[in-house]
């Protein structure tokens, strides 16, 4: 019944059309098919028309289905989406730890460099100031003397230098 009064309220008749051909006794042409092709104006039903008249339980169950394919189907897409995404995510950390991996490594040689050119520049620091004393130390007169004595057992007018075993200095051969 309630598909007749839909069918009847879709099929107003036009402004200035003549009433008279309009069907007036609704009540009585509600129960007959012949009645609502006439209201809707169309053919006689056709065999693909009654299959298109369902069981409306079996078209719920249809459209519940269909509800459940859309849904299970934007499911994997918001699956497939979220795995695409951890993927990238973990391709950008993977990324970026090797550059923080190579970062330290290359950090790491620059602190062992850095820490033997330390060693080496106070070993030239020390020599220096060895060097510089001697230096200062080769202005003085006495200085000079003792080392030139011991070194290179050069002696005084009258002087005779003898060389003991416990001396580190080599021998001097006699002329």
């Amino acid at each position: 019944m309630s598909y007749v009064k839909s069918k009847i309220l879709l099929i107003r008749p036009a402004v200035g059309h003549d009433l008279s051909t309009f069907p007036t006794h609704l009540h009585t042409l509600n129960e007959s098919e012949d009645a609502v092709m006439l209201l809707t104006q169309k053919k006689k039903p056709t065999k693909q028309s009654a299959k298109a008249t369902v069981d409306p339980y079996t078209e719920i169950e249809r459209a519940r289905q269909q509800k459940q394919a859309r849904t299970h189907y934007v499911h994997r897409v918001h699956k497939r989406r979220i795995i695409l995404l951890f993927t990238l995510l973990a391709a950008i950390f993977l990324v970026c730890g090797v550059q923080i991996y190579q970062a330290r490594q290359s950090l790491a040689t620059t602190n062992a460099q850095v820490a033997t050119k330390k060693v080496k520049l106070k070993k030239n620091q020390a020599q220096q100031r060895k060097l510089k004393l001697q230096e200062s130390q080769l202005k003085n007169d006495d200085y000079l003397q003792q080392v030139i004595r011991q070194k290179y057992y050069y002696s005084k007018n009258n002087e005779t230098i003898y060389s003991l075993p416990q001396d580190k200095a080599p021998t001097i051969p006699t002329k």
